[in-house]
């Protein structure tokens, strides 16, 4: 049986604890969003699942899993794999790091090699998404020591240096404000400083307006003076494509004049 919160999932995660035992694979975990939802006292229902065994035995578990349950499953560019099962898509995660992460894996082998075989943890976006939890003994680990305190505090920061894991991935720009909002989460100073320092990394290819203007929306919806807060701080406020709700809250306030100046 797995923990109480996680009794919808009971099928598919008893039968991955049943798989890594009979395939002596790493002892799997969940990870991500799912784990800070629960420290947040957060709904945590129909959510998709991110599992790790912090090894590339990962894969090998998610594939077994699909064989073993006939679905589907789906592999990613950056190494992880998706199964498609019961409606739900169950993440797994190698527990290695793809080119998608320069200077990860060197930062921890310089500041805390102990930790090494949590390199993908520290891959991730904020120290609030880096833990994992037996779903079995409910048990949690915070890797980057941070996680458990940032959810207590409601800080959002970055597990390592912002120059890292913002450079790495700047869709991390409109998530730390959609999280913001949507958790009433403080972006951590070091993040401000970083994107107003930075401002060009919005112009990278995998920022499309299609996504900037979702994740700008959802966190509009969730609290809009504290998003239109973190945007400013962030020097983003004509940067951010005029569409969706922005440019209707823009209207509404009366804000339009100021961003076309």
């Amino acid at each position: 049986m797995v923990v109480d919160y996680l009794k919808d999932y009971n099928d598919f995660l008893s039968a991955l604890l049943s798989i890594s035992g009979q395939y002596s694979i790493d002892r799997p975990y969940i990870v991500g969003g799912i784990v800070r939802n629960y420290l947040l006292n957060e709904n945590i229902k129909n959510r998709d699942i991110d599992i790790t065994t912090l090894s590339s035995e990962c894969i090998r578990l998610g594939i077994i899993l699909s064989f073993t349950k006939k679905v589907s499953f789906k592999m990613f560019e950056d190494k992880h794999i998706r199964v498609f099962y019961n409606g739900n898509g169950i993440d797994f995660s190698p527990g290695v790091l793809s080119n998608q992460h320069p200077m990860v894996r060197e930062w921890v082998q310089k500041n805390h090699p102990e930790k090494i075989k949590y390199v993908e943890s520290f891959s991730r976006d904020f120290t609030i998404n880096c833990m994992h939890q037996d779903f079995e003994t409910g048990e949690i680990f915070d890797p980057t020591g941070m996680g458990i305190s940032d959810i207590k505090y409601k800080i959002l920061r970055t597990p390592i240096l912002p120059e890292i894991t913002i450079k790495n991935d700047p869709r991390r720009i409109f998530r730390a404000i959609k999280l913001s909002s949507q958790y009433g989460l403080s972006i951590d100073s070091s993040i401000v400083d970083y994107v107003r320092d930075n401002s060009e990394i919005i112009l990278n290819n995998r920022l499309t307006t299609n996504y900037i203007t979702n994740e700008i929306n959802i966190a509009l919806e969730s609290n809009s003076e504290l998003a239109i807060s973190n945007i400013f701080d962030l020097g983003l406020f004509k940067l951010i494509p005029l569409s969706g709700l922005y440019s209707e809250y823009l209207i509404k306030n009366k804000m339009l004049s100021k961003y076309l100046s």
